[in-house]
């Protein structure tokens, strides 16, 4: 009998892990002997059928898993198991732990500060929409063909005044931020996308408009993406290479991003790292947002008061903080300029940067620079992990 092949002896080592920690997980253990007879029968006949089977039924079990934790699935003849952060290709394994990296200079958390400008790109009846903007600070979302110009003062506020105090709040602390402009936002504001083009601030496609993609056609999902790319790049001068959705995406936004040239997404929520997803062609890093720091609670219900989002964002930055002794963790803040902007809330803003701007080892960079500092140390493994698999 021939030796196991390193396929299989990885396996086997999960099998095993789930057999010690997870010894009455049905679901689990049916999975992971299913992979191992798949690794045998691609060593013996290159079984291709066999390995997308185990994909498959590993995919279901992520249905109802409740942890984003333990092995990704690999294909094309690689090993079927990669440690990592895992997701739609993934089990949960209990004790697998994240491969270790380290961010610059030995930080133990980096910040990524997020300036959404969106303020200009938002639904109008004005631009083809069926109805006015529905996200407004009195929570008033009209089902009617009307415009709405109370929301729409109130979303130019962000241009006039907040989007400045922002930017100088940044400058004054030497912090460099991520703007998730939307394209179209931009073009309609060119004072603020030169303030933003002669700044050190990294540039990230909220798309050509704020709205969303769900419903797209890929054709048309496409040429979105590329009609962004291409607005954005003129406003600024430089193409951007990441991209947040306004949430709502399809199933091929991340293949479709990957195609046309760009580096990470933001479209994720699962873990406080950066990972790589290769179920395309072509891998995507993936810096994950976060909803629970987000000024957006502002205005959602229930809702923060300033003071509320401090302490959680202060709380939030401490927990990371002592998590990323042992292990690389970051930390996202996003604001808008419509909401953090008020003179109300802009001194909780202030308060957070300087608090987090006083503290040891913290990296505060754009996630350009976190997407490509992660690729650079825990580069893609090219023909190991594509078409299936999601991992770091």
């Amino acid at each position: 009998m021939p030796p196991p092949s390193s396929a299989e002896q990885r396996v086997r080592t999960v099998l095993d892990q789930i057999e010690q920690f997870n010894p009455h997980d049905s679901i689990y253990l049916a999975v992971a002997r299913d992979a191992l007879a798949s690794a045998r029968a691609s060593d013996a006949r290159h079984a291709a059928g066999a390995r997308r089977t185990c994909l498959y039924r590993a995919a279901a079990v992520c249905q109802y898993r409740r942890r984003l934790d333990g092995a990704g699935f690999c294909r094309n003849g690689g090993p079927l198991f990669e440690w990592g952060c895992p997701m739609n290709d993934s089990i949960a394994m209990g004790k697998l732990e994240y491969p270790d990296f380290k961010w610059p200079g030995g930080a133990r958390l980096a910040l990524s500060i997020v300036v959404n400008i969106e303020e200009g790109a938002e639904a109008n009846i004005v631009d083809g929409d069926k109805y006015p903007e529905p996200v407004d600070e009195l929570g008033i979302a009209l089902k009617r063909p009307v415009r709405n110009f109370s929301n729409e003062s109130n979303y130019r506020y962000g241009i006039n005044a907040g989007a400045p105090r922002i930017f100088d709040l940044l400058a004054s602390f030497g912090m460099t931020a991520t703007v998730t402009g939307c394209a179209l936002a931009l073009e309609r504001a060119p004072e603020i996308a030169r303030r933003i083009a002669d700044s050190p601030h990294e540039v990230c496609s909220h798309g050509y408009r704020w709205a969303h993609q769900f419903h797209m056609e890929e054709d048309e999902e496409r040429a979105y993406i590329r009609k962004a790319v291409a607005s954005i790049q003129k406003s600024i001068g430089t193409r951007p290479l990441g991209w947040l959705s306004r949430y709502l995406t399809s199933d091929r936004t991340r293949r479709l991003l990957a195609e046309e040239g760009f580096l990470y997404t933001m479209d994720d929520y699962s873990h406080d790292r950066p990972f790589w997803d290769a179920t395309q062609s072509l891998p995507l890093v993936v810096v994950p947002y976060a909803l629970d720091t987000n000024d957006m609670k502002f205005w959602s219900d229930p809702s923060y008061a300033p003071e509320n989002w401090l302490a959680y964002a202060r709380q939030s930055f401490d927990w990371l903080y002592e998590e990323g002794a042992a292990a690389p963790r970051m930390m996202s803040l996003g604001v808008h300029s419509r909401i953090i902007g008020r003179p109300g809330r802009i001194k909780y803003f202030r308060d957070f940067l300087e608090y987090a701007g006083t503290r040891p080892d913290v990296w505060i960079a754009p996630r350009l620079e976190i997407a490509r500092h992660f690729a650079s140390v825990h580069p893609h493994h090219r023909g190991a992990a594509t078409n299936g698999s999601i991992y770091v």
